[in-house]
């Protein structure tokens, strides 16, 4: 998935002066991929940046930030971190990965740590995060979900030397994934399994067809785009 308009972005949304006017007075708490299948909300004290929202047939992609600096506003005294959803089509055979599926698809990047919790697969990374995040740390963090069918992506970017790149990072990413998880509709599988068939049976989405096979393939190619 390409989600390379979107990371160009990251390190701005550290920044209260970063956003467009118009973002700026918008900044929801909340968005949606998939005809809503897939909706991530943000924790308390983050919003959605609204120039950085993709979607496509080849997936979904935003980024989160503090409230503060999207809107220019006082809010909640939170980290300023970057937090990152990526959400692939539906796929009637996906399961919900494990955190050492999960820590092999980042190979060769050395994994600090690595546990499921709440159907959430996490794993901590020990370095590319600046590569996504200019000044950043190069610890970061991962995880993996299914939510109606969608393999779904998380990441949390934290500033050189921030708590939120080590233990407070932790609890940032499982925050974010409960808080998707919660604001995400329960589709019958029966249903979740017609979406992904119909959109299996598109001959023209050459993109599905050049998806690497199994989990681990579909573990790269949805973060492949962000670093």
């Amino acid at each position: 998935m390409n989600t390379e308009g979107g990371e160009g972005q990251v390190f701005g949304f550290l920044r209260p002066d970063a956003t467009s006017q118009e973002a700026r007075q918008q900044a929801p708490r909340r968005v949606s991929f998939f005809d809503g299948d897939v909706v991530a909300a943000a924790p308390r004290g983050y919003c959605v940046a609204p120039d950085s929202v993709e979607r496509g047939r080849e997936g979904g992609f935003a980024i989160l930030a503090k409230c503060e600096n999207l809107t220019g506003q006082p809010g909640p005294p939170v980290d300023a971190v970057v937090m990152t959803v990526s959400v692939l089509p539906a796929r009637a055979e996906v399961t919900q990965p494990r955190a050492a599926t999960l820590g092999r698809s980042m190979s060769p990047v050395r994994v600090l740590d690595e546990f499921d919790r709440d159907g959430l697969a996490v794993v901590h990374l020990a370095s590319g995060g600046h590569e996504v995040l200019p000044e950043g740390d190069p610890r970061y963090w991962r995880g993996a979900m299914v939510v109606n069918g969608h393999l779904t992506g998380l990441a949390v970017y934290a500033p050189e030397g921030s708590d939120a790149a080590g233990d407070k990072g932790r609890r940032l990413i499982l925050s974010l994934g409960r808080h998707l998880r919660n604001a995400s509709p329960d589709r019958p599988p029966a249903q979740t399994d017609r979406a992904a068939a119909g959109t299996e049976e598109r001959p023209e989405d050459e993109t599905r067809r050049r998806r690497p096979a199994g989990l681990g393939g579909l573990l790269r190619g949805l973060f492949g785009g962000e670093g």
